[in-house]
């Protein structure tokens, strides 16, 4: 029998349930299999989320398959005609089944769900989410010694509605008391009109098994807390009388009285301002009599407690909590020689994890459930220090890019799913390529974006006015920045210009990088920080329109500011954040990394570090008091915020306590409290440089990196002790600053940098006694 190629096959024999409800579709095939196998091999493409199993046993142990990409053109979308264009794609999958098989006959059972492409649950309100309906395709291989034969979805496949259903949203519904009985032949169902392409990046894994640290007897049920915030689903075993219904609650945390808080999680629905419905965060069950199990299909929640309510005392045998991600493999370890900075920063990567989910990063893995394009890129650095990302981000570009629309306009999330943001959102297109660039060298990044960067780059000019400054977008939101502590005053005009400045600066860099011209882009750079500098700068206060919020920390740190009035500008920004905010931040998710880089660039990295122990709120440590993952907001609430066209609330509506975005000021905390600096491994050095600080006076870090470990570690009291250890294929550059000698190898070398070959070595500094100990 003459092969066929899988792949072309999965084109054309879509099928699908002659059922249109919100139930999970149940396809089954029968097929057999011959003696002397060698090899069996399974391919599916789903639109939707599918589950596979061959003889009752899973294919695979990935969850939330497909992988979230541009799955179709959307008629539905806002903003349809804009993004109507570009690649869709789909990822189909490929599974060895040999150890499945059997001689004889077997079954091949998928389970099919909405996932991201069926899911219309927000449609009334937010109709950025659904592509189509389910439908899936499949074809099974089997090589004999002299042979191959096939089958495939085709008119002998069966299907039935199951008796669950498991959407992305509103989570389970299961009654165990119905029996899969009403098999129906699948219907054919439209070819998928994308390409279909591999996955890049893994699903869905169980990262870890919690159990119960605390069970609690509440009003109507049972409360039990798994000890830390995380995503993924309980597993549950359990008995009860027949027709006993079951609700599962899930919340992040308390209330004062016990209870549990379902606010943080839950996603509200508004019209002109007032609430008109909400999904909780639930999964609701019929017992069948017998012994029930309850796991993860098709929804992810983030939780750290479970609420087990019954209308009939039921007996639970067993309970456990998967916490389900993308497995990332961690590949930076840190010791900031200080638990309460050393618990954030674990904090920070429990989160990170907790927010990437069918390969992409989302803003909250609850209530949103959004790959928001500023939150991706702003954490993207300090994620790339912990984590083994580089394809994951990979992916997320592709996503980015693919995602521009025929304008050059960038939309706040990639795929594009709706949500709100700013400019400082689009320039993911810019910001993330250099990000992973520096960090592998590999230009291949650049070449890819440089062309969508153009186009962005000539979408704020379409923007602009004759004096530069951007007005709109194609989206109706438009940020200054983001919660920050009280209500944001950055000017949202202001912040949009900055933002041009930024993408336009960044263009130049990675047309230099490739070895284009730059002139127009450079010539356009300097006239816009002309421009900026007349219309923002008052030269009498030394502010850039009020000063606060950022609005003087980002011209500083993008270079707009003239050279000459830095010393009153600095001096604004320390009498601000040291006398008047008396060491509290001010700023929202773009600005608070840049309060960072600024303050140690300046010299004033002991504020910094004042700053970044503050203890009472608004603060980092504030931030993860009695919390396991990071909150969306300095506070447990919203601020009042307002979109460019007004003020949207001033409601106290609960924030999130699992988003990353503030966990971005850790690259800064690696690069210099650390001293470890992996942001020029593109020209193949490895940067040390730690801040050495009195009140840390120990601290480390290392990183696996692909020929061998990097890692630094030092003892500071009156000489700076270090040990270094440089990978093969790098070079170190160790440098610091207001020293009198460096002693290395037993020699006196009286130098402020050194090259530092690939190697271990122990070095010890002097410093200079009449100079104030500072670094570079």
């Amino acid at each position: 029998m003459k092969e066929r190629i899988p792949i072309d096959e999965l084109y054309k024999n879509w099928i699908e349930s002659p059922h249109k409800n919100d139930l999970v579709k149940h396809f089954r095939r029968h097929f057999s299999v011959a003696g002397g196998l060698r090899r069996g091999e399974l391919w599916i493409a789903a639109c939707g989320m599918f589950e596979s199993l061959i003889n009752g046993e899973k294919t695979d142990a990935g969850y939330f398959k497909p992988i979230l990409t541009d799955f179709a053109v959307r008629e539905q979308l806002r903003l349809a005609d804009e993004f109507r264009g570009g690649l869709k794609t789909l990822c189909y999958y490929h599974f060895d089944v040999t150890s499945h098989l059997r001689p004889g006959k077997n079954t091949l059972d998928i389970l099919l769900g909405p996932g991201y492409y069926e899911n219309f649950e927000k449609a009334d309100l937010d109709p950025n989410f659904g592509y189509g309906l389910a439908k899936l395709c499949f074809f099974l291989r089997f090589e004999y010694g002299d042979r191959i034969e096939y089958c495939e979805s085709d008119g002998e496949t069966e299907v039935c509605d199951s008796n669950r259903s498991s959407m992305l949203f509103s989570g389970d519904r299961i009654d165990y008391t119905k029996v899969e009985d009403n098999w129906r032949p699948v219907i054919a169902a439209q070819p998928y009109s994308g390409s279909l392409v591999p996955p890049t990046v893994p699903a869905d894994a169980v990262i870890q098994e919690y159990p119960v640290v605390q069970e609690l007897k509440i009003s109507g049920g049972r409360l039990y807390d798994f000890g830390a915030n995380h995503t993924g689903g309980i597993q549950l075993r359990m008995h009860g009388p027949r027709g006993t219904k079951v609700r599962i609650l899930y919340a992040e945390c308390l209330d004062e009285d016990g209870s549990l808080n379902l606010r943080t999680g839950a996603w509200y629905g508004y019209q002109n301002g007032k609430e008109i419905r909400h999904i909780l965060q639930k999964s609701e069950l019929i017992l069948s009599g017998g012994l029930d199990e309850f796991s993860p299909l098709f929804c992810f929640r983030c939780y750290r407690y479970v609420g087990i309510f019954t209308d009939m005392p039921i007996e639970v045998l067993s309970i456990s909590s998967l916490f389900l991600a993308v497995p990332f493999m961690r590949r930076g370890n840190y010791d900031f020689g200080d638990a309460e900075l050393n618990r954030f920063a674990e904090v920070y990567a429990h989160t990170q994890q907790c927010a990437s989910h069918c390969g992409v990063p989302l803003d909250c893995p609850h209530r949103e459930k959004l790959p928001y394009t500023g939150d991706g890129w702003l954490t993207a650095e300090a994620a790339l220090y912990f984590f083994d990302v580089e394809r994951f981000y990979d992916k997320w570009l592709w996503d980015i890019l693919l995602a521009q629309g025929k304008s050059g306009f960038v939309p706040y999330t990639a795929p594009y799913l709706g949500g709100g943001g700013g400019y400082a959102w689009g320039n993911a297109i810019c910001e993330l390529p250099l990000i992973l660039y520096r960090f592998t060298g590999k230009k291949e990044y650049l070449s890819r974006s440089f062309a969508g960067m153009l186009r962005w780059v000539d979408y704020y000019r379409s923007r602009a006015d004759k004096e530069g400054r951007v007005h709109g977008t194609e989206e109706t939101w438009l940020l200054g920045d983001w919660l920050s502590p009280e209500f944001n005053t950055f000017d949202t005009v202001f912040m949009s210009t900055l933002c041009r400045y930024r993408a336009v600066d960044l263009t130049a860099q990675v047309s230099s990088f490739l070895g284009e011209d730059t002139g127009k882009l450079r010539d356009e750079r300097e006239n816009l920080r002309k421009q900026i500098n007349h219309n923002y700068y008052d030269r009498a206060t030394g502010n850039y329109l009020t000063g606060r919020q950022g609005e003087n920390l980002l011209p500083i740190a993008y270079g707009i500011a003239d050279e000459a009035e830095l010393p009153k500008i600095l001096e604004n920004i320390r009498h601000l954040y040291e006398d008047k905010l008396n060491c509290h931040p001010d700023t929202g998710i773009m600005a608070t990394p840049l309060l960072f880089e600024v303050l140690s660039r300046y010299g004033m990295e002991e504020l910094a570090l004042r700053i970044l122990r503050q203890r009472d709120g608004p603060s980092f440590l504030h931030m993860i008091e009695g919390e396991t993952t990071l909150r969306e907001h300095w506070t447990p609430y919203f601020p009042p915020y307002q979109n460019g066209n007004g003020i949207l609330t001033q409601s106290r509506q609960e924030v999130s306590h699992c988003h990353p975005m503030f966990g971005a000021v850790l690259a800064w905390m690696i690069k210099h409290i650390i001293g470890l600096d992996l942001s020029r491994l593109h020209e193949k050095r490895i940067y040390f440089s730690p801040a050495y600080f009195r009140e840390l006076p120990v601290a480390s870090g290392s990183f696996q990196m692909q020929t061998g470990i990097t890692k630094i570690s030092y003892i500071f009291n009156e000489t700076l002790r270090l040990d270094i250890m440089v990978p093969p294929g790098y070079i170190g550059i160790c440098r610091i600053r207001d020293c009198s000698e460096v002693v290395w190898r037993g020699k006196k070398c009286g130098k402020e940098a050194l090259l530092l070959p690939p190697g271990e070595h122990k070095l010890e500094i002097f410093f200079k006694k009449t100079k104030k100990c500072t670094f570079m």
